[in-house]
């Protein structure tokens, strides 16, 4: 797997609590769609990735195995089996309003030079877009180097969390698909709950304590308490992170920021690009004046914020060019 770089990645919370049934293996599999996603709403490019959108908006995604295995992991005939159990299994959304079901990936395909492709249905590419609800934010290659799924379910359910959540403990075996293989609850808690957070606690920044609510005798719900624990944060992307919170007011003025809001940009937005916007001030004679030029034209694309990035990148290629050539 490759960790040149890590980085935070966010995650629709509908997709956080969804309801299905997955191994590591498959888990990696999607954390790599996610982060996929992110760069491709963000109009960035992740290298060695690529996405097709088809003429019915389902998203083709080919990408390196290097993604999914860990450094020692080359072991090629898990991830085959990883690409078929996705697509024979079904995820559960329900953002409250409306209860979905949905196939994962279809069309799996593993070459044996090093390369997987699969599709994600537009319906599920949505659904993976839908943050109605909120996100959760967490490092994505911390994620998947877990070994368990329940410490990278419990992993996303904890980052940044602040409160105190509590959930009943049919809700989680729900959640996690596993409601005939725990019937005892406290089979539960000691099979999932406890070895899940032992992991956290040695390689997660996010862990949580735990109190077990009762109904009568019965084990009913349990309240998970997060704890930080900042030895367990990746310090360069801390470092990033505090970079873009910093960054932002010292390098847009308000009418600049302003108008990337009036543009569909939020904050979030804008910090993620915050590279491409710092060269394009340093290079262009007037920001603003670009900005207008392409807010007249991305009313009329699908992504277009996106479209608006990859414009300005293009632009800063021009002007690149121009010096050179000068």
């Amino acid at each position: 797997m490759k960790t040149k770089n890590n980085k935070d990645v966010v995650q629709s919370y509908i997709w956080t609590v969804a309801k299905y049934d997955a191994n590591a293996y498959e888990k990696r599999i999607l954390y790599r769609v996610i982060e996929a996603i992110q760069h491709e709403v963000e109009g960035k490019q992740l290298q060695g990735l690529q996405i097709t959108k088809t003429i019915f908006d389902d998203r083709i995604f080919r990408m390196p195995t290097s993604f999914f295995l860990n450094e020692k992991d080359q072991n090629h005939t898990l991830i085959k089996k990883a690409l078929l159990s996705l697509r024979n299994k079904t995820v559960e959304f329900d953002d409250g309003q409306v209860w979905r079901v949905y196939g994962i990936v279809e069309k799996p395909r593993f070459e044996y030079k090093g390369f997987v492709q699969f599709e994600i249905p537009a319906e599920m590419y949505s659904a993976l877009l839908n943050f109605v609800k909120g996100y959760r934010k967490f490092e994505l290659l911390t994620a998947m180097r877990f070994e368990s799924i329940y410490s990278m379910r419990f992993y996303e359910l904890m980052s940044n969390q602040k409160n105190p959540l509590t959930y009943k403990i049919e809700e989680l075996k729900s959640m996690f698909q596993i409601q005939n293989k725990y019937t005892r609850n406290p089979d539960f808690i000691k099979r999932v709950v406890d070895p899940a957070k032992k992991e956290l606690d040695k390689k997660s920044p996010f862990s949580f304590e735990y109190g077990i609510n009762k109904q009568g005798k019965e084990f009913h719900s349990i309240t998970f308490y997060p704890v930080a624990i900042p030895k367990n944060r990746d310090e360069q992307v801390e470092r990033v992170s505090l970079q873009k919170q910093m960054a932002l007011s010292w390098t847009l003025n308000s009418i600049e920021r302003n108008y990337f809001h009036d543009m569909g940009f939020s904050d979030r937005k804008i910090k993620n690009n915050l590279d491409t916007i710092i060269q394009a001030k340093k290079l262009f004679p007037d920001l603003l004046f670009e900005l207008s030029i392409l807010k007249g034209k991305m009313r009329e694309k699908k992504n277009p914020q996106g479209w608006v990035i990859n414009a300005i990148k293009g632009k800063i290629k021009d002007v690149q060019n121009s010096l050179q050539i000068k």
